[in-house]
């Protein structure tokens, strides 16, 4: 990564920047989301086109609207998928078998010390859950976007995982939400949403729908889908980028929310095994779109001379 940005740089005629960091980083969170399988020309064709095509086509680093990594990991995903895809993952073995033979291969203390198939950065989730609290202690990042991440991820799990209990979550959430919303007078457009599909939920409960196939394939216990996969690399890692996440708290809040939504919708019923990195990519699109609405507080006003 960092031989590629020095050389896009001398082709340019800018500034080499490669003692900045940014390169390094960039190329240790794009082995993490590979697997161990994955063949060296793969890896240098992924960091070189998450170079060119999302950050320096931008005008570098600061101007990117999207994490350059995913941008060269969807490149990958979506031109030599099978290189990707060499074992049994645990979602996997759920999307395609069910809960009970993903159970029944899979521990949740597997799960969590890596001892499972996946990407490089994702199968030990106790480690990149501790590397993610360092980050937070030394305020490399802030909470915001990593709990509304996890927690939305977990509500979802917990929703269609019981779907019996769906329509009494559903009312907690609607009261909690809409008190929020009056409390906090702002335009959380992705909370809304998910209430609205919560109460659609509990009208289909007490309409007497059959809820019991609303989970899809996808259906788990939370806590798996929480250690599963690269949800913990993903919240704490990847979707944290400051470059192309909202500037307020209340956006990452927003943001995070997203992410999680969008993971569990597609894990759930979308044909992809692990959406997590696509889904953190659409956000960074609606980036923009969640500054403009949620806007920093101004700091004063400048009165008006006479």
């Amino acid at each position: 990564a960092v031989a590629i940005e020095a050389a896009l740089q001398k082709v340019m005629r800018r500034d080499i920047t490669i003692m900045d960091g940014s390169a390094v980083l960039m190329g240790l969170l794009f082995a993490c989301i590979l697997p161990p399988t994955a063949p060296w020309w793969l890896i240098i064709l992924g960091v070189g086109v998450g170079m060119v095509a999302g950050k320096h086509i931008y005008g570098g680093l600061g101007s990117n609207p999207f994490n350059p990594v995913l941008v060269g990991w969807a490149a990958l995903r979506l031109s030599f998928s099978a290189h990707l895809d060499r074992s049994a993952t645990p979602l996997g073995v759920l999307k395609y078998h069910g809960v009970d033979a993903v159970l029944a291969k899979f521990k949740y203390m597997d799960l969590m010390v890596g001892n499972t198939p996946g990407s490089i950065g994702e199968v030990c989730a106790i480690g990149i859950l501790i590397g993610g609290l360092f980050l937070l202690w030394r305020g490399y990042i802030t909470w915001h976007i990593p709990v509304s991440f996890l927690a939305n991820a977990a509500v979802f799990g917990a929703v269609f995982w019981k779907p019996a209990l769906m329509w009494k979550i559903a009312l907690i959430l609607l009261v909690i939400g809409i008190a929020y919303f009056i409390w906090r007078r702002t335009s959380l457009v992705l909370i809304i949403l998910m209430l609205i599909a919560m109460g659609f939920a509990y009208l289909l409960k007490s309409m007497g729908a059959n809820l019991e196939e609303l989970g899809g394939a996808g259906a788990a216990n939370p806590l798996f889908h929480l250690f599963a996969g690269g949800m913990m690399l993903g919240a704490f890692f990847l979707a944290t980028d400051m470059v192309t996440t909202p500037v307020t708290g209340t956006g990452m809040l927003v943001f995070g929310l997203g992410c999680g939504m969008l993971t569990m919708v597609a894990r759930l019923w979308g044909s992809w095994v692990e959406p997590m990195l696509f889904a953190i990519l659409v956000m960074n699109g609606f980036s923009p779109l969640i500054d403009r609405y949620i806007r920093v507080a101004p700091f004063g006003r400048v009165k008006a001379s006479a």
